[in-house]
């Protein structure tokens, strides 16, 4: 599954887009902002959309391939990533970890509002 790019912008979702230029998620109008390392390694996985992406190629992407970084750090981003794109961060729905294989990022769906 690919990731729909239009011009400077990586769709992520309903109502969420990653803007390359700004390096920014855009969700429901607002900007939030990212760190340069949060920036690469969210391009990396939305540019492989649905696709299972492993520990190591995240960190190499995020920190470059000679990085001794460890996986700790590369949580630490998750988080912080999860914390922007996320409804609910506590139970991720686009940003979702396979545990001792990797992550795979998938469409956000907007939260269908409740009816009375």
């Amino acid at each position: 599954m690919n990731s729909t790019v239009d011009n400077m912008k990586i769709s992520l979702g309903e109502d969420c887009y990653l803007d390359i230029e700004q390096e920014v998620i855009v969700k429901e109008g607002m900007e939030r902002a990212l760190s340069r390392t949060m920036f690469k390694v969210l391009r990396y996985l939305a540019e492989k959309m649905g696709e299972e992406r492993t520990p190591t190629e995240l960190i190499r992407r995020g920190w470059g391939k000679n990085s001794t970084i460890q996986k700790d750090a590369l949580y630490v981003v998750i988080k912080r990533i999860r914390e922007r794109l996320e409804d609910d961060p506590s139970k991720p729905q686009c940003l979702v970890s396979n545990y001792g294989k990797g992550y795979v990022l998938y469409p956000r769906k907007k939260k269908k509002a409740l009816s009375k």
